[in-house]
């Protein structure tokens, strides 16, 4: 869950008392276990955490869970349960078998199963007839919009995996603990695989080695006109130059105000090639909004095209498509 602090509800029978064996009725109650994790600490450490913690919950089990929550208010929603979200339920008890002449009872499951929080999870444990354990068995019961059946059985499986781990040796370290399947280690490690076989080069090394290989290949069609990369490349470098005298470089920022086409492309490569970053503005926006990219950005010029009058006048201005180079 990518979270130190563990909350999960558990309900009880709330029969504590001895003399509540015969009385008839609900004495169930819910209660609260909140524990602090700590990656770095052996899970015998957390184990020791989580008894002082539940024991002491259970000692207080008498509080009713409604008023638990009163007390601390908590923000409310409609969408789930109030202080946690997951319920934990460990059936450790042998139901009663009641024997009648010509008469058979078995228990029913219901067919229907609502879920009232996020995830539900029960454990039964299976007792022989001398009353020593033979095994466990879990249920879980999930809210659909949230979950799937495949997410809920690999949740089942990294249960199984960390009881396993932890079964074997005590001492592991929570952090340690291995839940990933070794066919998803696979997939980590090829998401993850930074390795590469192309060295690494900037857009105006990829865009002049393109120049090299097809210098007449066709590298712009815009409407009637196009351009060939050996025409493009002369265009842009010939800009590029007389933006360095105008005093772009490194560490500076230069506005494009041109409407898609073979002059908008023009001038974000000779802004690379300068050395410089380029800005987009937008020329259909609103001024206001194109004022406050111009102040934020403080741009060394802006490049502009066909129709500039809707920038700042306090700004340096140069039209490309008049610019004689």
């Amino acid at each position: 869950s990518n979270s130190d602090d563990i909350c999960i509800g558990t309900q009880i029978a709330g029969r504590g008392e001895e003399a509540l064996d015969d009385l008839v009725g609900m004495f169930g109650n819910t209660l609260a276990l909140r524990t602090s994790v700590t990656p770095e600490d052996p899970f015998s450490t957390l184990l020791e955490q989580v008894r002082e913690v539940d024991l002491g919950a259970f000692s207080n089990a008498d509080l009713p869970f409604d008023r638990v929550v009163d007390l601390l208010r908590p923000n409310r929603s409609l969408a789930y349960s109030p202080l946690f979200r997951v319920l934990f339920m460990l059936q450790n008890f042998t139901p009663p078998q009641l024997d009648a002449a010509e008469l058979t009872i078995s228990p029913i499951e219901p067919d229907v199963v609502v879920a009232k929080l996020d995830l539900s999870v029960v454990v039964a444990e299976h007792l022989n007839a001398d009353g020593t354990r033979e095994g466990a068995s879990g249920t879980v019961t999930y809210a659909t919009d949230l979950f799937d059946r495949p997410t809920i059985e690999r949740f089942a499986d990294r249960l199984g995996r960390i009881l396993a781990s932890i079964a074997a040796d005590s001492s592991v370290v929570v952090g340690s603990i291995p839940i990933v399947l070794e066919s998803e280690d696979a997939v980590i490690e090829a998401i993850n695989s930074t390795a590469s076989a192309h060295e690494a080069a900037t857009l105006v090394d990829l865009f002049t080695e393109q120049v090299d290989h097809t210098p007449d290949a066709i590298a712009l069609v815009s409407d009637d006109d196009q351009l060939t990369y050996a025409q493009l490349d002369t265009r842009t470098n010939a800009l590029a130059q007389h933006l360095i005298t105008a005093g772009v470089g490194p560490d500076t920022l230069v506005g494009l105000a041109i409407r898609r086409g073979i002059d908008l492309i023009t001038a974000i490569y000779a802004v690379l090639k300068a050395g410089g970053a380029y800005i987009p503005i937008d020329p259909d926006h609103p001024a206001d909004r194109t004022h406050y990219v111009i102040t934020t950005s403080a741009p060394v010029l802006i490049l502009t095209a066909d129709d500039d009058t809707a920038l700042p006048t306090d700004v340096v201005r140069l039209r490309i498509d008049t610019l004689d180079l």
